[in-house]
């Protein structure tokens, strides 16, 4: 009986010993508590892996906000498990809490400084499967669009996605989501046949036009006001292959490239697989500006609308080439800087 009792002793002694040990942050104590320990990720930890997350924000400067801890839950069930035990710690107006999926978006999206940032990195997988909807990817929250891409073209299909590959599925989707495909298949979200979602109350729900309908509809452009969004079911479509790329042209040709995506805007419902995108940049030490563009056609087109007239103009850089979709934002990849 004796030797029983002392068996039993040493092992809530080492379970003691075992036990993650207290921060001094409630919400991150709270975290432990609910058995999510070893999914936090602390400043004072012996490794690097709270410096690291931090490293794989696309803004430096959103990198440079401080939480107590993030958590990188493996499971939907470990980010119901800490919604359930953070909502009671946080009043109205100070949650002190971030989610971040692919880490693209802007300064306070994503993350938090002296509080909670529930990072969906490891939420990364595209599998591909057969549903009424016919076939479609469902894509974790913590996706960027070049990976998805690549892993759907495998299956030969696409999905609407960035126009960036280092661009998060999530904060794009969320917030509507401008693709190459716009005037063909509208915003990427409205490819969405289906979000799992992790409410206020921690329960995990399915919206789509069947269950959960005005979620559903909420969702589509609502961004992250409504709940955490951990999987995106999207419709997918033949693998593409388009023609264009990134053009740096010399600031002489403005008018010229501006009235070019004027027109390609106004032939947009004839030509829905045209596009184009015009874009200015200053550097003080530069003598004049510089634009950049981006013309493209879904189609695969190379005398479509958005190319008439850019061998004419002087270009200091011209990416144009035939490239699926993955092909493209697997080169059109870069950090934001201090942004």
């Amino acid at each position: 009986m004796v030797r029983s009792f002392n068996i039993v002793a040493a092992a809530t002694f080492l379970a003691g010993v075992c036990q993650a040990q207290a921060t001094g942050f409630k919400r991150c104590d709270a975290l432990i508590d609910a058995g999510l320990d070893e999914s936090l990720l602390l400043p004072a930890s012996e490794d690097d892996t709270y410096t690291r997350a931090l490293g794989t924000y696309y803004s430096a400067t959103v990198a440079e906000m401080r939480p107590f801890c993030i958590l990188q839950p493996k499971t939907v069930a470990d980010v119901s498990t800490a919604v359930k035990a953070l909502a009671p710690l946080s009043g109205a107006g100070s949650w002190n809490i971030a989610v971040r999926g692919g880490g693209h978006s802007h300064w306070g999206g994503n993350n938090v400084h002296n509080g909670v940032t529930i990072d969906l990195s490891l939420f990364n997988r595209t599998p591909v499967h057969n549903s009424t909807c016919g076939k479609v990817a469902s894509i974790g929250a913590g996706s960027r669009w070049a990976s998805v891409l690549a892993e759907t073209e495998k299956h030969g299909l696409g999905v609407t996605g960035g126009r960036i590959g280092t661009v998060g599925v999530a904060g794009l989707t969320l917030g509507g989501g401008t693709s190459f495909l716009i005037a063909e298949r509208g915003f990427a979200c409205d490819d969405v046949v289906n979000y799992e979602v992790v409410l206020a109350d921690g329960s995990v729900v399915n919206a789509n036009k069947h269950d959960n309908p005005r979620l559903f509809k909420a969702l589509k452009r609502g961004g992250s006001n409504l709940g955490i969004v951990t999987r995106f079911d999207m419709a997918t479509f033949p693998k593409k292959i388009m023609y264009g790329g990134i053009m740096f042209i010399d600031w002489k040709h403005k008018d010229e490239l501006v009235d070019s995506m004027i027109e390609v805007i106004s032939d947009s419902e004839e030509k829905p697989g045209d596009s184009m995108i015009v874009m200015y940049a200053y550097n003080a030490s530069a003598a004049a500006p510089m634009m950049g563009t981006i013309p493209m056609s879904a189609t695969g087109d190379e005398d479509a609308r958005p190319f008439r007239g850019m061998d004419q103009m002087t270009a200091a850089m011209d990416m144009r080439t035939r490239w699926t979709y993955g092909e493209l934002l697997a080169v059109m990849q870069h950090n934001g800087g201090k942004r």
